[in-house]
């Protein structure tokens, strides 16, 4: 006798009781937003359509795409001490060169931009000096690229370093002048601008550089 199974048969073993809690959760959270403040569909279409498009161009993964609509809603502390590490950076190579401190980090001969250097205290919550705290250093160049993300002949880590902090927790490193930058290929697409606009936002993201640091309850004097 051939047992047939019913194709729409799901076995309950399989299922997960968080995953099932969690996509509820989120579409009651969308019906308050249809309900309290006039969401359409056609405009959840359009937020998609316009993350697939920078996914398109980029080539990076969908979900990286609307991370800065939601990563800081996952940050741990909440006193401006301590990043989650939940939330990784897109622009962050792990391997990076250690340098000395004062230090000065990985460029070319020519590398292009206005010299900084750059130095301060990392503290703990309660304001003492960390020593030996180890900070993770990158910012784009000029161009308002990061080394190691384009096939563009840049060495992988340049610009990129890390260092330890001394006895008293200051740190000195010596880089070029980050600039304020966008992604040319997210702004060549059509309507980008206006959708930024529309959000009170800029393509271009400030002129920044990126820490990151490996022990817990910092803050940069």
């Amino acid at each position: 006798m051939t047992t047939i199974t019913d194709p729409s048969y799901v076995d309950p073993a399989l299922i997960n009781p968080r995953a099932v809690r969690l996509v509820e959760a989120f579409k009651d959270a969308l019906i308050r937003l249809r309900d309290e403040e006039g969401l359409p569909y056609d405009d959840l279409n359009a937020a998609a359509d316009v993350l697939q498009k920078i996914q398109a161009v980029t080539g990076a993964p969908l979900a990286l795409m609307a991370m800065p609509l939601y990563s800081e809603l996952f940050q741990d502390g909440r006193d401006g001490y301590t990043p989650s590490d939940d939330v990784d950076s897109p622009t962050y190579i792990p391997g990076s060169p250690r340098i000395g401190n004062p230090g000065t980090l990985p460029m070319r001969p020519d590398e292009p931009g206005t010299p900084l250097i750059a130095s301060g205290r990392v503290l703990d919550g309660h304001g003492r000096p960390l020593a030996g705290a180890r900070m993770e250093i990158y910012h784009a160049a000029n161009n308002g690229n990061y080394s190691g993300q384009y096939d563009d002949g840049v060495p992988t880590h340049n610009l990129r370093g890390h260092l330890f902090t001394d006895a008293d927790g200051r740190y000195a490193f010596t880089t070029v002048t980050p600039i304020a930058y966008t992604d040319r290929q997210v702004a060549a697409i059509d309507g980008i601008a206006e959708v930024a606009s529309a959000l009170g936002r800029s393509l271009y993201r400030p002129a920044h550089s990126s820490p990151a640091w490996s022990a817990p309850n910092l803050r940069f004097e």
